[in-house]
């Protein structure tokens, strides 16, 4: 088990990495969300440096995306409240490369459809998974992130026999209560029904950190993420076990009468992927894992 001083760093350090999130009528999204609870305890994303902004190109058109920044670290809002994140960086690097500019409008995810149709933004990005509801709504863009659904367990000696999801039976698996009921299913069936909920991801990692749980359950990248703030700091790393669970592809989501922005978005990120670009800045939200 932790000892007492590390356990109290990740507690007043630690932000939410994810918390699942689905607004009323909305496509799905990523489970990376920062809820209330991180504002009441002070827990919130580390900083990170903010990736240069392309200058305005009068010479460029101009495409408002919408998106709301509590999704770290997709999006978030840093503590001088500019929009940072994994995406913002992906969404400016394709501009660049496409020749267009971003005017970003935090905007909150229940209103996705409205703001399409009613022309307040061209196209979104807030954590959205590709998925055959989402293809209704919207046009989307390749696939720029794919996320796996993991066990994740502390990668220490009494974990050496936990190889696989058989491994894990009978044994404590924490989970997000804001989780979808799949996802919940999915932890009650590997551990035998010794599933324990938590009010978010934070305390889902906590109660494994504590020893109250061998493992927890999520995406992949957002505890990447945290074991890569983490990792040097306080010497954490994680095991992943994998999962029977469909990956999750990560997409922009454009006004369906805009083929014009959805190509040069496509180009862009055809361009971003050939050129290293897009390695860098999965590095720098992920690490190398």
């Amino acid at each position: 088990m932790m000892n007492t001083r590390l356990i109290s760093v990740l507690i007043s350090g630690l932000f939410l990495v994810a918390c699942q999130k689905e607004a009323p009528n909305s496509p799905a999204s990523t489970e990376n969300k920062t809820s209330s609870t991180a504002v009441e305890t002070g827990m919130i994303s580390p900083q990170v440096d903010v990736a240069p902004r392309p200058a305005f190109n009068a010479n460029w058109k101009t495409y408002t995306f919408a998106t709301e920044p509590n999704y770290p670290p997709l999006e978030y809002r840093n503590k001088n409240t500019e929009i940072i994140g994994f995406e913002t960086d992906i969404l400016y690097a394709v501009a660049e490369s496409a020749q267009f500019n971003v005017k970003l409008e935090a905007i909150p995810l229940a209103n996705f459809d409205a703001t399409l149709s009613n022309k307040q933004a061209d196209a979104w990005i807030s954590g959205l998974i590709l998925s055959d509801e989402l293809q209704k709504k919207v046009a989307v863009s390749q696939p720029f992130l794919e996320n796996s659904v993991v066990v994740g367990v502390l990668d220490k000696p009494e974990n050496a026999n936990i190889k696989t999801i058989n491994d894990l039976k009978d044994k404590g698996i924490s989970v997000s209560a804001y989780y979808p009921p799949d996802m919940k299913d999915l932890a009650k069936q590997i551990s035998n029904n010794k599933m324990t909920e938590r009010r978010s991801i934070y305390l889902s990692l906590q109660s494994v950190f504590k020893g109250e749980t061998v493992g927890v359950l999520a995406e992949d990248r957002a505890l990447q993420y945290f074991e890569k703030i983490h990792d040097e700091k306080n010497g954490l790393k994680f095991r992943f076990i994998p999962t029977n669970a469909p990956k999750h592809q990560l997409v922009f989501g454009v006004a369906q009468d805009n083929p014009e922005l959805l190509a040069q978005i496509d180009k862009g990120l055809s361009a971003i992927k050939a050129n290293g670009s897009y390695d860098k800045i999965v590095n720098k939200w992920f690490g190398t894992k």
